[in-house]
């Protein structure tokens, strides 16, 4: 059994920047010990599993893992997958704008797929967002990110008068958004792998999202993300966590978006790791209720055929 595997640079129109996923494809249901060593294998942060049906040619099943365990989603894994999908011909792309599903392990999502001359854009349909509230203990927080404890938080920020302290955001994985006062404060994070760890189980969290208003290309803002509990030191580029980014700032009316509204943001993320990243994210509202989509472009850097044994194509039980 063969089993097709890409490596894709997502949220970049540049090969060598972005965020790197395995993604791989196949038409066989494999067990999640196989998919398991895959991903530590191909040793990514992520590496996404996409079955084919082809007696369901627009919906996609999806399961995420990194090199130690399985997550629910991912956004980066997502563009990657569905750029592969649509660039190697499994997605018929006969109009501008093609909308497809993927069925993760709790819930199905939509994916829009944006034609744009000879390049395309992928966005990712986001869970309805939430902010959850928790108190944050600032001085451990900034003890554990290896910053002063005055680092954290944004005062008055051109007309926002409202100061932005840190909190939990929700668009299908939780993550705990941290405001930092400037791109300085930002670069100079040194996070405890093992403080950050046990703090993400104690808040059930994946974990920590940084951001600044400063940025260096014009955009939105300025981000690092830290998720060590599920072995994610750094990450280059995070779909679901600027998708809660989006909406934590909604909330706490640092933007606004009229009814019946779109807004787009761009936040840029992994230049402080040699892997410049953009990713969009789309704020519609519906009469107060926000609809979110994160999205952004990305490249195929490999791809070829994983050899395994015929036990790999377990269609068991699982899973």
């Amino acid at each position: 059994m063969k089993l097709k595997v890409y490596y894709v640079d997502a949220f970049t129109s540049e090969t060598f920047g972005g965020n790197p996923a395995g993604v791989v494809v196949t038409g066989e249901a494999l067990e999640k010990k196989w998919m398991q060593k895959i991903a530590g294998e191909l040793n990514l942060s992520e590496t996404v599993f996409v079955k084919i049906d082809p007696n369901n040619p627009k919906t996609f099943q999806t399961r995420f893992f990194t090199p130690v365990t399985e997550v629910e989603l991912c956004g980066h894994a997502t563009i990657a997958a569905f750029y592969v999908l649509a660039v190697e011909g499994f997605i018929p792309l006969d109009q501008p704008r093609f909308h497809v599903k993927q069925k993760t392990l709790h819930e199905e999502l939509g994916v829009e797929i944006l034609k744009e001359d000879k390049d395309m854009e992928i966005l990712m349909e986001q869970s309805p967002p939430r902010l959850i509230n928790t108190h944050i203990d600032l001085d451990r927080l900034s003890s554990m990110m290896g910053i002063e404890k005055e680092d954290i938080g944004i005062n008055e920020h051109n007309k926002n008068k409202r100061t932005l302290l840190p909190g939990i955001a929700f668009t299908g994985l939780k993550d705990l958004i941290v405001p930092i006062k400037n791109l300085e404060a930002l670069k100079k994070i040194r996070i405890e792998d093992e403080k950050l760890r046990v703090y993400s189980k104690e808040l059930d969290i994946v974990g920590i999202h940084a951001f600044t208003p400063e940025t260096l290309r014009k955009n939105t803002a300025h981000c690092r993300n830290f998720a060590p509990l599920v072995g994610i030191p750094e990450e280059a580029a995070t779909g679901t966590a600027s998708g809660a980014l989006g909406y934590y700032l909604l909330i706490n009316k640092y933007i606004s978006v009229e009814d019946n509204e779109e807004l787009k943001l761009t936040f840029e993320q992994g230049d402080f790791m040699g892997r410049p990243s953009e990713i969009r994210c789309y704020i519609n509202n519906q009469k107060g209720n926000y609809e979110i989509k994160v999205g952004g472009k990305a490249r195929i850097f490999l791809k070829g055929e994983i050899l395994q044994p015929d036990e790999f194509a377990e269609k068991a039980k699982e899973k």
